[in-house]
């Protein structure tokens, strides 16, 4: 982990228990701390100044100073701690064994002396009951201040936690998935300048809208007009989008014979037909294996007509690719052809035979 305050990496030596100081600069090695076997992991508290490592064979977290470069704290936490995470006020401890968080409050850690811990339940279950371990990170600050999301994967869960409370305030369901991890991504308004405050959104498609705002305290409600236009150069980047469809007498095409198909193309982008295809390709497939691939010619208003000799009666399905626009044959979508004998009356279901 780097810390910024002291601008050095400090890198946990698993097997031995040591941590290297790796200047940031120079790359060399400042000092060597002793920690203990069982150090597995390192983080550092916003600032950089105090890492916390978790040491799961003694069941405490080793606080670290980087400003005397040693272990200044060994704090008694629950059951086989994994994972420390940080808000601006407390470093949360998750342990394997237990369902309970530890909180360690960061104010006066660098000063030495006795220290004062917390405990919040952070489900119902201890996350070592969970499948296997996540990379990321399981406890998150929450937009608002003072706020930890908890992920639990053997509860399903994803809870809200408010500093100060017993417990967590509320609970975000997570469809009968395992949530072993979180991240936030918050979209809420930040003020930039005195009365100015901006957030990021995904605007809906062009168009005239009324934008809803609420304010708690003071109470204010206002509807204001948005204007949503097209942007030029997100739309001539576009891809296209085509609709083919079958133009069939009778809806059957006649098996086992040479048969004429036409294909109407609408342009979905800009509306209407599409005369200028060159590369037209359809491709008609049985689901046993069987496929013929041929290219449309032009037939005028936007039709296209394609030569197919489809083997024995039944469904085809037919795809159709235009590589001139980078359109492949799953980015249009298909259509279905039901070859019969010229024999079968009109209706007479064509399955496979």
């Amino acid at each position: 982990a780097f810390s910024p305050a002291a601008h050095a990496a400090y890198v946990v030596d698993e097997a031995t228990g040591t941590v290297l100081v790796v200047d940031g600069r120079s790359h060399a090695v400042r000092a060597r701390i002793e920690g203990g076997r069982g150090l597995a992991d390192l983080r550092f508290a916003p600032g950089g100044r105090l890492g916390f490592a978790p040491r799961a064979d003694r069941d405490v977290v080793q606080v670290l100073d980087t400003a005397l470069n040693r272990f200044v704290h060994a704090v008694d936490v629950g059951r086989e701690p994994e994972r420390v995470s940080f808000s601006s006020a407390f470093a949360y401890v998750r342990s394997k064994g237990t369902e309970m968080v530890t909180m360690i409050p960061l104010a006066g850690l660098e000063r030495g002396g006795p220290v004062s811990t917390a405990r919040v339940t952070g489900g119902q279950r201890p996350p070592g009951a969970a499948v296997s371990p996540a990379a990321a990170d399981g406890i998150v600050p929450a937009p608002e201040p003072g706020a930890v999301l908890i992920a639990n994967a053997p509860d399903q869960t994803i809870y809200y936690y408010k500093e100060g409370m017993s417990a967590p305030m509320g609970s975000f369901r997570n469809y009968q998935r395992r949530p072993r991890a979180v991240m936030v991504v918050d979209r809420s308004l930040a003020e930039q300048d005195p009365g100015r405050y901006t957030t990021t959104a995904q605007l809906p498609p062009a168009g005239e809208y009324l934008v809803p705002f609420l304010l708690d305290a003071p109470r204010a409600v206002h509807c204001f007009p948005l204007t949503v236009r097209t942007d030029p150069t997100i739309a001539a980047g576009r891809r296209p989008s085509l609709r083919v469809e079958p133009l069939l007498e009778g809806g059957t095409v006649p098996a086992a014979r040479p048969a004429r198909v036409r294909f109407k193309v609408s342009d979905l982008t800009l509306g209407g037909p599409r005369t200028d295809l060159r590369d037209l390709t359809v491709l008609a497939v049985l689901p046993e294996g069987w496929q013929q691939r041929v290219v449309a010619r032009p037939h005028g208003e936007g039709t296209y007509e394609a030569e197919l000799t489809l083997p024995r009666p039944g469904i085809y399905f037919v795809y159709f690719a235009v590589s001139s626009l980078r359109l492949g044959f799953n980015q249009i979508p298909h259509a279905l052809l039901r070859a019969a004998d010229v024999g079968d009356p009109p209706g007479r279901e064509g399955g496979p035979r």
